[in-house]
């Protein structure tokens, strides 16, 4: 008999730390939808504090890492999305969910799970890719290859300013005007990826900054040396080129190969920087190096769109061979490992 009062009373006291603990949970999750609200609305009521939107998610991320559970970072993205609707219209408070309440899951479930930058970054831009072109759809009633061409248009409106720029140089007008006409076709092809690439970048690296400083442990980025693409994305590479073949997923297809493109790249520049450093090459010779594989970058990428989209402008595509060659070396890393095998063989 006495035993069972010790089991009740132990019993009691669970209960108890289980209610404080919900308490404490709950409190918690107002405070955060407090903030989140108080915040929107002076990104609101200033155009200047539009920066604001990046930290957001903040709290969000920050509640669901600190509980090491993702339910409580939806509890408060619901939240905060249900005082926004009654503060601003349901309107406002459903592109909230959605620009802000989804991005810090997707950030909290890829910092819980321990993805790396890259995975993360990856898994952002898709969802920003897939949010604008459903956003033009809803919104504009416009297909993704209409907003193309409506993207096209804004900018040939620029065409005789740059035409002025380049004039200086020498080059025949008919030259300008076809370089430009090719340029505005890749950026307007090529808008939603870069568009994504930078907000996803920009976002997760705010977050995990903002993170930092409040001293939550967060998975380590690696070295670049020692920085590679998940395998997986190898099939994305595949689909890209699938999707590149048919007419009505062309545009799809060609901002997933740029992007998995510049990955692979970035990873062929890691494992070169692997072998220069595992050889203790000069630094000067790793500065030009370096230099010259930054350099490649902006050229090799706009050659590739001039590519993929059927346009051409000569001088752009030289840069396009350094491009595919360092690009290769990091498709190749999916099958061979460089850097495993040159560790293995003591180099």
């Amino acid at each position: 008999m006495p035993s069972v009062n010790v089991m009740t009373e132990a019993g009691k006291q669970g209960v108890q730390k289980e209610r404080v603990a919900f308490s404490a949970q709950l409190f918690a999750v107002v405070l955060v939808v407090t903030l989140v609200t108080l915040t929107f609305y002076g990104i609101q009521q200033s155009a200047s504090m539009g920066f604001l939107q990046f930290f957001l998610p903040v709290p969000i991320v920050f509640l669901s890492l600190r509980n090491v559970s993702l339910w409580s970072g939806v509890a408060a993205a619901l939240c905060s999305a249900a005082a926004i609707s009654v503060w601003f219209g349901p309107r406002t408070g459903i592109l909230f969910l959605f620009g802000v309440g989804v991005v810090a899951v997707i950030v909290s479930l890829c910092f819980l799970r321990k993805y790396t930058a890259t995975s993360s970054i990856a898994w952002l831009t898709a969802y920003y890719v897939i949010l604008g072109i459903l956003a033009v759809y809803i919104q504009e009633g416009l297909s993704f290859e209409e907003h193309t061409q409506r993207l096209m248009g804004l900018f040939m409106q620029h065409q005789q300013e740059f035409i002025d720029l380049y004039k200086q140089q020498g080059l025949p007008q008919y030259q300008i005007e076809a370089l430009f006409e090719s340029l505005a076709r890749v950026m307007s092809v090529t808008f939603p990826f870069i568009s994504a690439s930078v907000s996803a970048i920009v976002t997760y690296f705010v977050i995990r900054l903002l993170l930092k400083f409040q001293r939550v442990i967060l998975p380590p980025l690696r070295s670049f040396q020692d920085w590679g693409v998940s395998d997986h994305m190898v099939w994305l590479f595949i689909l890209g080129g699938l999707l590149f073949h048919f007419e009505e997923t062309s545009i799809v297809g060609i901002n997933l190969l740029l992007g998995l493109t510049l990955l692979y790249y970035l990873q062929g520049c890691a494992v070169i920087t692997f072998i220069m450093r595992k050889k203790r090459a000069a630094k000067f010779l790793q500065f030009v190096v370096y230099l010259l594989l930054f350099l490649q970058i902006p050229y090799g990428m706009i050659g590739m769109g001039l590519l993929l989209t059927g346009a051409a402008a000569e001088g752009l595509l030289l840069s396009l061979p350094a491009l595919i060659m360092v690009a290769g070396i990091g498709l190749a890393n999916v099958w061979v490992d460089f850097r495993k095998r040159l560790k293995q063989a003591r180099l």
